[in-house]
């Protein structure tokens, strides 16, 4: 076992890349006073055996995401190269992330040297011979919302999926994307249409048409991308009266965040009664409640305040990820404080070895619990929700637990039929999704001639009483023929003699 004293002067380097304009959660304005505070109480807790120095990696020429991915590995690299760079015992990069991860990861790989981010993820990351030391502390798994969407369409057999992206929607929606196509291609008799729209144009995006092309070829619709634009897909189906329980809409909610849109029927216009009724239709995808969970109020308030004082920075509302990068920390820490019990030395330059042991285990922190899989990914509970008619809002009614990958009902889905008693869409309705099955066709068909022979049957019923009818009458006034004479007889000014025959024509 080794001595704590073997670590008094053991340096840990960390590094975290990103960007300072405050346009995406995942920037450093955000993050950033999450990531300071935790690496001040990993000082606060191991400082005896370990010296933290953090540092940031920007460029100003660099204002959002995209553009910094084109030059991260060039930034990074002068970095790493620099001969004026003192390099720690251990160097880790532990950043929020987003497109500039992936050249990042291949640099860290190539030096096989632990990477953690808070933010992204993406499915390179499950790779391990190509992301063979990236760990990502995200709240938001693509890998577990990809196993609820794989949950969902096997637990109700679907199988015909209609897909619409919007290539102007945040880029965890891309990322999930064509993972999500490989998911469904994978369902044994599955057929899936995607589609992209761009809700970015100054031209409102006409969505009546993919509507009506979804109709005649499914009756589930995955949506990926933000909630106004949802709610202006919704009242479209309304209009199309495509809202009813032989259709669901499924969309994910990232977060509540404007960064992903409101995803709400409720816009305070005159739509909003219709659009109320249009959401019955959709099963909404999400985080379970527990992403919110913050250390205290107190380090809350002193991120906001950390953020404004460094960056110029107000907000209202902490996003998750400030959450995520604090929790990615310290639970870095906590492999770190492993390494004083342990047998033998690790080599703290073999990242490879470092991000084995985050793997396939739980992480219990003060304020919640944090499970790493077997890829290095973490795994929040997802839940689904639908909307609740009474109250408004979207009330969970199926739960994805981060350790396991079935679905847990809690609740009844109200699939938006007429009776609370109606169950799920079925994939296919039973005279095809233009009315053309064969077997209705044949049945229509049958219909017709049973029909046909019925309505002549009802004629020559109608023609036979109506027959029978008259020859009762002729015969009862033929029986009456001496009674009209006798009235001749008596007035003296009938001239005309009814007879059975004339008796026929009158009637």
């Amino acid at each position: 076992m080794m001595a704590n004293s073997s670590f008094v002067l053991f340096t840990v380097e960390i590094i975290t890349v990103g960007h300072i304009f405050p346009n995406a959660p995942g920037a450093i304005p955000f993050i950033g006073p999450g990531l300071d505070t935790a690496i001040e109480e990993l000082g606060r807790l191991y400082g005896r055996n370990f010296n933290f120095t953090h540092k940031y990696l920007f460029d100003s020429r660099y204002p959002n995401a995209y553009e910094l991915a084109t030059g991260s590995d060039v930034l990074v690299a002068s970095w790493y190269y620099s001969p004026l760079r003192r390099p720690g015992n251990l160097t880790v990069f532990i950043f929020g992330g987003s497109l500039e991860s992936y050249p990042t990861n291949r640099l860290a790989g190539g030096w096989n040297t632990l990477m953690m981010t808070s933010v992204t993820n993406g499915q390179i990351l499950r790779n391990r011979e190509l992301s063979p030391t990236w760990i990502t502390g995200s709240c938001v798994s693509l890998g577990a919302y990809l196993r609820l969407y794989d949950n969902l369409l096997q637990t109700f057999k679907w199988r015909s999926i209609y897909v619409i992206a919007d290539a102007a929607a945040n880029p965890v929606y891309l990322d999930l994307h064509p993972s999500l196509l490989g998911v469904i291609s994978r369902i044994e008799g599955s057929q899936c249409t995607s589609r992209w729209i761009n809700s970015g144009r100054s031209v409102v995006t006409d969505l009546k048409p993919y509507l009506l092309e979804f109709q005649t070829m499914s009756r589930v619709l995955i949506f990926l991308g933000r909630g106004e634009t949802l709610r202006q897909l919704m009242l479209e189906a309304f209009n199309q009266s495509m809202t009813g329980s032989e259709y669901v809409f499924i969309a994910m909610e990232v977060f509540e965040s404007p960064l992903y849109g409101r995803f709400t029927w409720k816009a305070g216009d005159s739509d909003d009664n219709m659009a109320r009724e249009a959401f019955r239709s959709v099963l909404l995808l999400g985080p379970d409640r527990s992403i919110y969970d913050a250390p205290s109020t107190g380090l809350v308030h002193d991120w906001k305040r950390r953020t404004l004082r460094d960056y110029n920075v107000s907000y209202d509302e902490v996003n998750p990820y400030v959450m995520s990068s604090y929790s990615s920390v310290l639970i870095f820490g906590q492999i770190l404080n492993e390494t004083l019990t342990a047998e033998e030395l690790p080599d703290f330059r073999d990242g490879k070895a470092l991000a084995q042991r985050f793997m396939n285990r739980s992480f219990r922190l003060d304020y919640t619990e944090v499970y790493i899989d077997e890829a290095g990914e973490r795994r929040p509970d997802l839940v689904v929700r639908d909307l609740d008619l009474e109250s408004g809002r979207f009330v969970k009614k199926l739960l994805q637990e981060k350790k396991h990958s079935h679905l847990i009902t809690l609740g009844d889905i109200d699939w938006g039929g007429d009776s609370a008693d109606e169950g799920p869409p079925q994939n296919e309705p039973p005279c095809g999704y233009r009315g053309h099955a064969r077997d209705c066709q044949r049945s229509n068909h049958q219909t017709a001639i049973v029909t046909g022979v019925l309505v002549t049957l009802c004629g020559v019923v109608g023609a036979v009483t109506a027959i029978y009818a008259a020859v009762r009458r002729s015969n009862k006034a033929a029986d009456m023929w001496w009674k009209l004479q006798l009235v001749e007889e008596i007035t003296g000014t009938v001239s005309v003699t009814f007879t059975p025959k004339t008796l026929k024509r009158i009637v």
